[in-house]
């Protein structure tokens, strides 16, 4: 809805609205796509670092070259990270479900043995 109220409100809107997303998108994209590939506790904490450093640098470069509207910028911004979080909770339930699936299945090819 956000982006199609800066749609509607015009290209100045539109851009700081996509500008906002970015912000979110990039660093949160790199940062499932890193935490996949190793599942080693420090590196994971690592790339989080890396993720809120990419949030907040973004940010900076946008709003520091003063080319965004404020209010649209922050409503990309809030709009992008309460998407990240759904599908964090989203994908936890689903997951939960998977794995008790595995587990249910791998206690049943035990007792088979």
């Amino acid at each position: 809805m956000v982006a199609l109220a800066a749609f509607f409100s015009g290209s100045h809107a539109s851009y700081s609205t996509l500008a906002g997303l970015l912000c979110v998108v990039v660093p949160s994209a790199y940062y499932a796509w890193a935490s996949q590939r190793s599942m080693v506790g420090p590196r994971i904490i690592a790339q989080g670092v890396l993720k809120i450093v990419g949030t907040g640098v973004g940010m900076a470069l946008f709003l520091g070259l003063g080319s965004v509207q404020g209010l649209w910028f922050l409503l990309g911004l809030v709009t992008a990270q309460m998407s990240y979080l759904w599908v964090l909770a989203k994908g936890e339930h689903h997951g939960s479900e998977l794995a008790s699936g595995a587990t249910h299945k791998a206690s049943q090819k035990q007792r088979k043995r």
